[in-house]
Formats: structure tokens, sequence, C-alpha cells
């Protein structure tokens, strides 16, 4: 058996944060903000089969988040929220003697993502939820040794708006016990592509007469975007993305059924079956000369 030992693996950093909590009337407001700052060793790729040169990063982040909750008394609450995160990271590995592994990167990363929510109860069998959310990211990388190769300045949009109701009907003599209906449906504008809409559709039930049985089942479509690291490996100087990534989409549904006979103490008998179809589904892998890549798996 072969032991290595990670070398080079040390980190240095400070951080400071503060919070501020007010309760004004009916607002509920929240302010956050975080300072991070540090440098830390990069080991090699091969743990000792290669050599670190001493590779370095340094890094500088400020988060700030700022939310406000309006409480309509017991008929629910309007929440706004804004987020801003800046990033500023430098990769240093000068001292090594092979060009296609010595780096020196600076690169800046911003995320800025608004959003509301509103949250809504009319009766008490009734529940209502809005929403819109909106998400700017941005990368501004440079490579200092080889220009040609810079990532540049990139900016990805996305947009999206989602409604939901769900509805319990009362409990009577000869229907269903209890009865429960999850309906949902978020639109998606991401890039420049053109904006689609994904349903969601649930219920369960206990039937009256066979009050120890519940059943419940649910079908949805939903979409999942390649994150910036995926698109264009913002997070280490040995990874590469993949810009030409499309967005994941998924189609599931499921039925579940569960059995609680009376008395307690006997034994409970719940069966599921679950499906999900992934298509343009993206996965990492590591290559043989240790850099990992993004890429895209059809199913």
């Amino acid at each position: 058996m072969i032991a290595y030992e990670r070398q080079n693996a040390w980190y240095r950093n400070q951080k400071a944060f503060a919070k501020l909590n007010q309760q004004l009337g009916a607002h509920q407001v929240n302010i956050l903000y975080n300072f991070r700052q540090g440098t830390q060793g990069l080991p090699s790729a091969f743990f000792e089969e290669m050599n670190h040169f001493n590779a370095y990063k340094e890094g500088t982040s400020h988060a700030v988040q700022l939310n406000d909750r309006w409480l309509l008394g017991r008929k629910g609450y309007l929440e706004g929220n804004i987020a801003y995160h800046y990033l500023k990271q430098f990769y240093n590995n000068e001292e090594d003697i092979s060009p296609f592994t010595r780096y020196k990167i600076d690169q800046k990363n911003e995320v800025f993502q608004p959003n509301v929510n509103a949250y809504f109860l009319p009766f008490s069998n009734l529940e209502t939820r809005l929403g819109v959310q909106y998400l700017k990211e941005t990368l501004d990388q440079q490579n200092l040794l080889f220009p040609t190769f810079s990532i540049g300045y990139k900016q990805r949009n996305t947009t999206a708006g989602y409604g939901s109701v769900e509805f319990t009907t009362p409990s009577l003599k000869h229907f269903p016990k209890t009865a429960r209906l999850r309906t949902a449906l978020r639109y998606e504008r991401y890039f420049n592509q053109p904006g689609e809409w994904y349903p969601l559709l649930g219920f369960s039930i206990v039937p009256a007469v066979l009050p120890f049985l519940s059943i419940s089942s649910s079908w949805a479509k939903a979409i999942r975007y390649p994150d910036f690291n995926s698109l264009f490996w913002k997070g280490d100087t040995r990874a590469q993305g993949n810009p030409d990534l499309f967005p994941e989409r998924k189609t599931t549904w499921n039925v579940s059924a569960r059995f609680q006979p009376h008395p307690r103490y006997l034994p409970t008998l719940s069966v599921y079956y679950y499906s999900e179809q992934i298509n343009d589904l993206i996965f990492w892998h590591r290559g043989v000369n240790g850099v990992w890549d993004s890429s895209l798996l059809m199913l």
C-alpha cells in the first residue's frame, strides 16, 4: 500500500461579520454584512507525483444582504430580499517550470440577486404564494501570463416568476376525510433564450372509509441551469468549463401510499414509486492531465 502526503495544503484568513435585526411596526428588517480575506496554498494535482511549486491563491470577499418582511396579520406576509456578493481572487504558480501548468490569473466575480415573495392565507384551507426573482452574475478573468487565453468578461441574467395554490377540503362523512390539491406554475428566462413555463401538480387524499390509508401523487417539469463554474471554471485554475452547455431539463412524477393501522403499536407500511427523466445532464470528470472538465451527458 502506498501512502501519499498532500503538501502545500494551508489556509490563513480573517473574517468580519455584522448583523442588524430591527422590528419596525409590522416590518421585520434584517441587514447582514460578511467580509473575508485570506491566502491558501494549492497542492499539486497528483499529490507527491508533481511539485506544487509553492502555488497559492489570494481572495477577498464582500457580501451584503437586506431583508424586509411585512407582516399582514394572520393573512400572510410580503417579503423582499436584496443580496450582493463581490469576490476577487488571484492565483499564482509562477515558479512552475512547465509553461503548460504555470499560471498567474486575476479574476473578479459579482452576484446581484433581488427577489420578492408573497404568502397569503385568505381562508384556513387555502394557501397562495407568489414570487419574482432576478439574478445577475458576472465574471471578469484575466490570464496575466498568457493574455490570449483570458476568459474576459462574461455576464448571465436569469429572470423567474412563480405562483402556487394549495387547497384542503373540509372533512366530510361520506367523502374523503381530507384531500389536498397543490398546483404551481413557474416561468424561467435564461441568458437570451426565450422564456418557458414549468408546471407542478400534486394531490393527497385520506379516504373517509379508510382513515388509516393516505395516498399522494405529484408530477412536475423543471429546469436547472449550468452554474458559472460549469460554464467558465471560475473556482480553480486546474479546472475548465464548457460555455456551450445546455440547461438540464427534468420531468418527474411519483406515487406513494401509507398504511397506518390502529392501534399505533402495529407496524406501518409505506410504498413509493418515483420516476425521473433528465435530459442534457451536466457532470464533471477528471482527465488524464489532472484537469477537471464539465461535459454534457445525453440521456
